[in-house]
């Protein structure tokens, strides 16, 4: 990956958009090839603004063939709406563009191929599979209900089985005879950017919880959140339920769904990591 920075941004050329650019360039495209790139920029620069819009950093931006991959500092702190806004920035900048060009130069072959780019990288960005868009967006619908990190393990399942049925696709489109080598290449790229993107925010929701152990210390009032478990649960499945910006109280039931105990979300979080995410419960009651 070759790396660019502006401002506090580190800017990631991905090795198959580089290679996209170079066999574009070689057979004669240039001027498609830079219009690719420029209608990439526009929808990462959309997600940048509504992201520092709402007090976020972006860390990094990670240009790849189908788009980017806007990775930002905080996103787990704030309520997921926020995360929904900056998802949606990016298509709504593509549909805007296309529009704009549509009403003011309709012919030309630049202009035609300028419309369809943006118009086929928001429909694309939305699908839901993570790290695209529209992934992201089902992600922070289901953690109003199911917290960040169950929902992001949701998610990342989504993306799986829709880039085995992308690469089922290409490989059906291929044997018929039609030209869908993209999606033999799109597949697997994209089960790939969904694994690497639920390790990633793993250690972003640990952090984050961690962050908002420290946020409170400073805080007189603070949102709080009931949770019931049966005691033989680990903890790790009960922090996949914590939101960022809510503290948790767990109350703890026995199989005769009587109270045992009520254990907080500092302590929960103080096991995890002292003694493990197999620890159950019922070790943790007093």
């Amino acid at each position: 990956m070759q790396v660019a920075k502006v401002g506090q941004t580190k800017i990631i050329f991905n090795k198959l958009f580089l290679l996209l650019l170079f066999f574009w360039t070689i057979l004669g495209l240039l001027h498609q090839a830079c219009l690719t790139f420029a209608i990439i920029i526009c929808h990462e620069l959309a997600h940048m603004l509504v992201a520092q819009k709402n007090g976020l950093q972006v860390k990094e931006v990670e240009i790849l063939p189908f788009g980017g991959v806007a990775r930002l500092e905080g996103l787990m702190e704030v309520n997921p709406w926020v995360e929904i806004k900056i998802a949606l920035a990016g298509p709504i900048a593509n549909l805007f563009l296309a529009l704009v060009v549509l009403f003011l130069d309709r012919g030309g072959e630049f202009s035609l191929f300028f419309i369809q780019g943006n118009l086929f990288l928001a429909a694309f960005n939305l699908l839901p599979a993570l790290p695209l868009d529209g992934g992201r967006i089902w992600r922070a619908f289901l953690a109003y209900r199911i917290g960040y990190n169950k929902a992001t393990e949701k998610a990342v399942a989504l993306a799986k089985m829709m880039a085995s049925l992308l690469f089922i696709i290409g490989t059906l489109g291929v044997y018929c005879g039609y030209d869908t080598y993209s999606l033999l290449i799109l597949g697997p790229f994209i089960y790939s950017c969904a694994r690497r993107e639920k390790e990633m925010a793993g250690y972003a929701f640990i952090f984050s919880l961690q962050k908002k152990k420290e946020k409170m210390q400073h805080c007189s009032v603070y949102p709080s959140e009931k949770i019931v478990v049966a005691e033989e649960t680990p903890v790790r499945e009960v922090v996949k339920y914590f939101l960022p910006n809510k503290y948790y109280l767990i109350f703890v039931l026995n199989r005769e769904m009587q109270l045992t105990g009520i254990i907080s979300e500092g302590e929960i979080l103080d096991a995890l990591l002292t003694k493990g995410a197999q620890l159950i419960l019922r070790d943790l009651l007093p």
